[in-house]
Order: C-alpha cells, then sequence, then structure tokens
C-alpha cells in the first residue's frame, strides 16, 4: 500500500477512540513508513499537537475526538492551514 507521499518525515497525528480501528490505522501507516502519534481521544490528540506539529491530521468524526476537529478550526493559523482527513469506522 505504498506511495509517493509515504515518507519518514512525514508526520502523521491519528486520533480514534475505537482501539481496533486505531490499531489497525497504526498498522497500516507504520507500514508505509509514517511517523506517527496516536491518540485515543482529544486531550490525548491536543497532547501530541503540543509536542510536534503533524504534516497531516487523520481523525474520527464521532466522539470526543470530533472535538479535536472543532478546536482545530479556532486553532493557531499553522494548524488551520492544514486539512484534517475525516474517518469513521460506523
Amino acid at each position: 500500500m505504498s506511495n509517493s507521499l509515504s515518507n519518514p518525515k512525514v508526520r502523521v497525528l491519528l486520533a480514534d477512540e475505537d482501539d481496533a480501528t486505531r490499531a489497525l490505522l497504526e498498522d497500516n501507516l507504520n507500514a508505509d513508513g509514517y511517523h506517527l502519534d496516536a491518540a485515543a481521544d482529544r486531550d490525548e490528540a491536543l497532547a501530541c499537537l503540543r509536542r510536534s506539529a503533524p504534516d497531516l491530521i487523520v481523525a474520527d468524526v464521532n466522539g470526543s475526538t470530533l472535538a479535536l476537529l472543532d478546536w482545530l478550526r479556532g486553532a493557531d493559523p499553522a494548524y488551520a492551514r492544514r486539512p484534517p482527513t475525516r474517518q469513521s469506522s460506523s
């Protein structure tokens, strides 16, 4: 599942409450060579954002991780320019 974006320098923040979905996405993103930060909820995701600025944010659109997307809309312009990829397992 390799593509032209696969690069160890590309940092991805994955935020999903569902353990199984998060694990599946983590496995795939790691296998493709992305540098990955994974979070199970909004607070963990915000902590990851404070540590490092991701190039891509993949966030679940359900539950508390949805609040992350709301936060991003009003955040620092550096985050607002990075459109999140929304996903849902339901």
